[in-house]
């Protein structure tokens, strides 16, 4: 049997690593907390996650600022999306049709839109900076239950 933690409401995910390695995020690590639970299972008192439910997230800080070299003015990103992998969905345990989801043995993807450019900024002769051209960027993160364990399969 594999040992697995059920995600309930107030688990956090930490996100600490970003997908491009010129990116320098601040803080350099973002947490994410789960904030609703649809699931009538409880874990530690608390609602567990439903598939689904992994898109009622908390980002704290909730904007993160960035900057991608050679783009060093800094700009702003915002989490948009938390994308769990197939590690993160229970294979026995449902509720309404759903899985139950667990903390996973591989990182989930979180998805950041730009809200604020960063830039290069003006350079004479040149009067306008020159702003970085991608609208999203790419992190991975792990989960952290807060949960108690359960066993699932052989």
């Amino acid at each position: 049997m594999i040992s697995k933690t059920f995600l309930a409401v107030d688990d956090v995910g930490i996100i600490n690593i970003f997908l491009d390695p010129t990116l320098i995020a601040i803080p350099p690590v973002i947490t994410i907390k789960f904030k609703k639970g649809t699931s009538s299972a409880k874990n530690n008192g608390k609602a567990v996650l439903l598939e689904g439910d992994e898109k009622n997230f908390e980002c704290i800080p909730p904007t993160i600022v960035y900057t991608a070299p050679p783009f060093i003015q800094p700009g702003t990103l915002e989490l948009e999306e938390i994308i769990l992998d197939s590690s993160h969905y229970s294979d026995y345990a449902t509720d309404n049709n759903k899985k139950l989801l667990i903390a996973g043995s591989a990182p989930f993807t979180a998805k950041f839109k730009v809200k604020t450019k960063a830039a290069i900024p003006p350079i004479p002769p040149k009067p306008d900076p020159t702003f970085d051209p991608r609208p999203v960027y790419i992190g991975k993160g792990n989960c952290i239950p807060a949960g108690i364990n359960f066993h699932e399969g052989n």
